[in-house]
């Protein structure tokens, strides 16, 4: 019997509440489908797509399990109450699914529950004349007509959707269509044609979970010609800098000033805008610094504008033809609309969502007339459409306005039905562009781009586009299309890998129960996203107020959740907040509000807005708010753009990167330092004679950190002339143990730190760039009080997105900590960028860096990728060539493999081979297994030294964890569990053990559980299960040991690791081990650093007959067998 009908019997036992039954049958359905989908070679926006597409490929009739997951979401949603003999009819209907397409039989006592026949179809379908949205799963289309399954009523006949119309909008929708694709209908109205009942829907969206943002709409507009290529060419250019563009910024802050201007009747214009400006300042003191064109000229605009948005909304907003009380309005509101597959953030909008003002700082169309642009007049109505589809605000009770504030003049904004459907049109032409990207298409695509195509034919001899706009344009058309053979390939490879991690980022991944995907926010029940923790329901709130009376914050108040809810958020995350009050509520159907997490506490949540308030009663504090996870594109965008930018990068450096140029060395320079530790010297060494980069292997326990890049630092710095430095890591918490270091110095160098307050420790933030300026008043005083700094820290992400410190610094060395976690795309952006800072010693080299130092260990946790590993295989000779064999692996890995190939690493490899951490009996099973016995021991004396724990008694967990350094307690759950991510026996076990050392430990004066003990899941639902455990045995200072998933145990290290594996299926195998082979060794990349965070003992817990089956642990399990003869089998 296979698993799946083991499951749905273990469904049956009890008297379970029949939501909990839809959960499992539905999860049991989707995993199903996503195991027998993973070899297909389509790709699906949603589960629904991927059902049908399996039910097409097998001939099953898809409409029995498309009835069953209608009433599955309204179960979820609390609409319907099913009675047994209909419950008994969706689960026939799941069984049968089951048994046809694993080619199974249902089993006997299984069978006997179910009935012998179908439920009654219900009578046809009769639509009302007009149907605000319907949402179709395509299943044919011809040259005139959509055909597709309704997804409320899955068990009637296919809509007939008429999209090619009269005004053509949607004529080209049929090139992005194919089956099981998602169509959206809206604002539908039924007729008789040929016979035929037909649908004509005003708009058609495609995909649309997958959301564009309405900005990326809006920069297709283009002056030599609009279309959804553009939005290809946009992804490559460069991250826009200039005055203009600063001036725009400006604007805004401009506006949020001039709305929040409470008590400042009384100061003058000059004192305003010098305040405002001031701020603006302080929040972009690097752009003001480094920008060329911020003169005098900028400023005199600037002064201007703010004088004409002051006036505006002095004056203007309370004319009575306008009538906008500044009191009653919010800034920069939020909104996801999944009815239009589209995203976006207004600049401001009146609290009774009746009037929309939108603020542009540039130039309006001039030519042959003074009127709006036509993009900005589109982004309006797109605007208002999203007022309808999401909060079912009328059109005709929307005033849309476009402030230019140059001028000024503000504009009443109107638009036509066929202009908002050409908009569509673009957005869905964009869809279906990214699908054919990260479908691997992008060869041939750019290979066709030519100035005929992308530019109006009565533009193409224009002064003005021959004069401004060509030059920019064809310059990235010709540098995408002159691309050599090797580029080509690691550019095109990387571009359709980014594109899929994109994509699953928005509409989910591949993984059975992963709940990851942004769309999951409107496609998941909460009880399912509560089980995944990802939503705070039922918060109340509490606003935070600044001096001028703005709200820029909240206390969410979080209720008594149920016992084994933890929820999946933490300081620094970012969030969305919106108004729940039922479970109707969604953030599709609310306006959304960007947050970060400032604080997390055990009940109240401190949180930050992105854009504080002005009006308090934005927020109805009588109601409840829930919490969900944030998303953004701005890595993905920075990725991009990387790619593109090692093809502008200078030759020498795009032929080291591709693995055409050795990196070289130079062995006559020499230390200015001395070092204890032989290794160490020689390690600095090598490092210092490098002069394009040097890779650092440090396995666990090594000291990457705290001695070789500490010592690293102590010789560059010491340097004459000086050197700067840039430190990065991956995640914040690196780069704060990089500031631990620095801070650690025997001579404290002066750095600064790059990043948000909220992602810093708090003892460091003292380091941030806008402290270390607090007191500048100008430009030169910025330039003054940064120039003599010589190492500035942070994230890769925040380096990246500054871009312009490389107008104000250049680096002689850029150091990676944590550089296998990071994929290569991500890199480039810095490894790539260059500046125009005159220097001698570069030898004419504009790179911003000069070298490059990883530091990493490619046998520990790798970069997270959402795409499965043989996705995102490299097939090409040319790129495994220069070591790139799968797109997941990092630039660290891949450069270690090339060294090896070019045989060149003894100059530009080293390894750290003596860990100071564990004992060596834990040591041994890692050391021969992942690293070719290459790790030594220091050692340190508890390294060597016997496990000295008195204890004569019975009790057999104490007899455990006095005598035994590595252990498996071997545990074959007896009761089914409605959630296969917790296990309770494995709780239990592990709660006696730390019971147990508690009782062996807790007289010692130096004992600190929380600093001793760490425990390791694999899924956060144990951790809550773990904790009630912990909580029934009453252990003082239990909540304050970290109970967390291997990813975020990297980095840390505990006297004793218990580790409970939780898995209670085969499927959850992939979850806990992936092996990877590297250097002709299988790797198990979880298992390493789970068992290598532990100092002196590691207890492992799992169902031994699951383990058995994954290689890396059927081999652990051997090695503790042979260690403990005792052990049970």
């Amino acid at each position: 019997m296979n698993t799946f009908f083991e499951e749905i019997i273990d469904n049956e036992q009890g008297n379970r509440p029949t939501e909990h039954k839809y959960r499992k049958l539905t999860a049991l359905t989707e995993r199903l489908a996503l195991e027998l989908t993973r070899d297909f070679a389509a790709e699906f926006t949603s589960m629904t797509g991927r059902i049908y597409a399996l039910c097409k490929a097998t001939g099953y009739e898809h409409r029995t399990l498309a009835l069953f997951r209608k009433n599955a979401l309204r179960v979820a949603q609390g609409t319907y109450h099913p009675s047994e003999e209909d419950y008994r009819y969706d689960l026939k209907a799941v069984c049968e699914a089951v048994a046809f397409l694993t080619r199974e039989p249902i089993p006997e006592r299984l069978n006997a529950l179910l009935p012998d026949h179908w439920r009654p179809w219900p009578d046809k379908t009769e639509y009302q004349e007009f149907v605000k949205r319907i949402r179709i799963t395509v299943t044919a289309w011809d040259e005139d007509f959509v055909y597709g399954t309704d997804q409320e009523h899955p068990d009637g006949e296919d809509i007939r959707a008429r999209y090619r119309q009269e005004d053509g909008a949607f004529d080209g929708l049929a090139e992005g269509l194919y089956e099981g694709a998602q169509l959206n209908l809206l604002s539908v109205y039924f007729t008789e044609e040929e016979g035929k009942r037909t649908a004509c829907p005003k708009l058609l969206v495609l995909d649309p979970d997958f959301l564009i943002d309405i900005t990326a709409i809006c920069q297709c507009f283009k002056p030599y010609g609009t279309q959804a290529l553009n939005h290809l060419i946009n992804k490559f250019m460069p991250a826009p800098r200039s005055a203009a563009l600063q001036l725009g910024n400006l604007a805004n802050q401009f506006l949020d000033a001039c709305v929040h201007d409470n008590g400042q009747e009384e100061k003058s214009e000059e004192e305003c805008y010098r305040e405002a400006l001031l701020q603006s300042f302080e929040t972009s003191p690097i752009e003001y610094t480094t920008l060329p064109d911020i003169n005098q000229a900028f400023f005199e605009q600037a002064k201007k504008q703010f004088h004409n948005i002051r006036e505006v909304v002095r004056h203007k907003f309370t004319a009575e033809d306008i009538d906008i009380e500044k009191q009653d309005v919010q800034l920069e509101p939020s909104f996801l609309c999944e009815a239009l597959g589209l995203q976006g953030r207004l600049d401001l909008l009146v609290n009774d969502s009746s009037k929309i003002v939108e603020l542009k700082s540039g130039r309006t169309e001039e030519y042959p007339q003074i009127r709006p642009k036509a993009e900005h007049a589109l982004q309006m109505a797109l605007y208002k459409e999203i007022l309808y589809y999401n909060m079912d605000v009328p059109h005709d009770a929307v005033q849309t306005y476009l402030l230019y504030s140059r001028y000024p003049l503000l504009y009443h904004i109107r638009h036509s039905n066929t202009e908002l459907r050409q908009a569509l049109a673009l957005r869905n032409q964009i869809v279906a562009l990214e699908r054919l990207l990260r479908n691997g298409h992008s060869q041939e695509i750019i290979n066709r781009l030519d100035e005929n195509m992308l530019v109006d034919p009565v533009m193409r001899n224009s002064k003005f586009y021959q004069q401004y706009l060509r030059k920019d344009l064809m310059g990235v058309v010709g540098r995408l299309k002159g691309m050599q053979e090797v580029e080509a390939e690691y550019f095109h490879t990387f571009l359709a890998f980014m594109e899929r991690e994109q994509f699953l980022s928005k509409i989910g991944d591949d993984q059975p129960d992963s709940g990851r995907g942004f769309a999951e926010i409107w496609n998941q029940d909460t009880a399912t996203k509560q089980s995944n923790g990802n939503i705070l329901i039922d918060l109340k709130p509490e606003p935070l107020f600044d001096e001028q009376g703005a709200v820029t914050g909240m206390n969410l108040e979080m209720p008594d959740y149920e016992e084994d809810f933890l929820p999946n958020f933490r300081a620094g995350d970012s969030v969305l907040l919106y108004e729940r009050n039922s479970e109707q509520d969604s953030a599709i159907n609310k306006q959304i509000f960007r947050c970060q997490i400032e604080e997390m506490g055990t009940r109240i949540i401190k949180v930050r807005l992105a854009f504080k308030q002005k009006n308090a009663q934005v927020f109805q504090l009588q109601s409840h708010y829930a919490l969900e996870p944030g998303y953004a594109d701005s890595s993905y965008a920075q990725a991009y753009r990387g790619l593109y930018s090692l093809l502008l990068a200078p030759a020498e450096r795009r032929a080291l990167i591709l693995g055409q140029r050795k990196p070289e060395t130079d062995p006559h320079i020499k230390l200015n330092s001395t070092f204890p530790n032989p290794e160490t010297e020689q390690i600095v060494r090598q490092a210092k004679q490098a002069k394009d980069y040097f890779l650092l292997v440090g396995p666990p326990g090594t000291g990457k950190t705290s001695v070789a890049l500490k010592a690293m630092v102590e010789e560059f710095i010491r340097e004459t002339p000086k050197q700067n430095l840039l430190l990065m890591a991956y995640t914040n918490r690196a780069v704060d143990e990089i500031c631990q270091m620095l801070e650690g110095l025997g001579e404290r160098p002066e750095y600064v730190r790059i990043g948000q307050e909220l992602n810093c420790e708090k003892v460091y933030r003292n380091r941030l760039i806008k402290y270390k300026i607090r007191e500048a008043q100008n430009r030169k005083q910025i330039f003054d009080l940064l120039e003599p700094v010589q190492i500035f820290v942070g994230t890769i992400s925040s380096m990246a997105g500054k871009s312009e410190l490389f107008e104000l610094k250049r680096f002689d060395t850029a150091i990676v900590d944590e550089a296998s976690q990071v994929l290569e795309p991500q890199l480039l952006p810095l490894l790539c960028a260059t500046t125009s800072l005159p220097d001698p010693n570069y030898r004419n080299n504009p790179c911003a860096i000069r070298k490059f130092i990883l530091i990493g260990d490619h046998k520990q946790l790798p970069a997270v990728v959402l795409q499965k590993p043989e996705r995102s295989e490299v097939r090409s000779e040319q790129l495994r060539a220069i070591g790139l064999t799968n797109c997941r692996n990092s630039l660290f890995e891949r450069l270690h493999s090339l060294q090896q190939l070019l045989h060149t690493e003894k100059d530009t490899v080293a390894w750290l081979h003596r860990q100071g951490r564990m004992h060596e009996e834990l040591s041994e099973f890692v050391n021969h297994s992942f690293y070719n016995r290459q790790l030594g021991l220091v050692p340190l004396p508890h390294q060597t030294g016997t496990l000295d724990i008195p204890y004569e008694g019975t009790n057999p967990w104490m007899k455990m964890a006095a005598r035994k350094r590595m252990e498996f307690i071997p545990v074959i759950p007896t009761e089914p569990s409605e959630n296969n991510k917790v296990n309770r026996e494995e709780a239990a076990i592990t709660g006696n053990i730390v019971e147990a050392l508690y009782r062996l430990h807790e007289k010692e004066k130096d004992w600190n559980p929380a600093r001793q003990i760490g425990i390791i899941v694999p899924f956060r639902g144990q951790i809550a299960m773990i904790r009630k455990e912990l909580a029934a045995r009453r252990l003082e200072g239990y909540e304050n040991i970290t109970i967390d998933t291997v990813e975020r145990y990297q980095g840390s290290q505990r006297d004793v690791i218990l580790f409970s594996t939780t898995i209670r299926q085969p499927y959850q195998l992939d979850v806990l081990s992936t092996p990877v082979l590297t250097e002709g060794q299988w790797i198990d990349r979880k298992l390493n650093v789970a068992i290598t965070r532990a100092r002196k003992q590691f207890f492992m817990t799992g169902n031994p007959h699951l383990l058995e089956r994954s290689p890396s642990y059927s081999q652990l399990l051997d090695y503790i067998r042979k260690r403990n003869p005792q052990m049970p089998s």
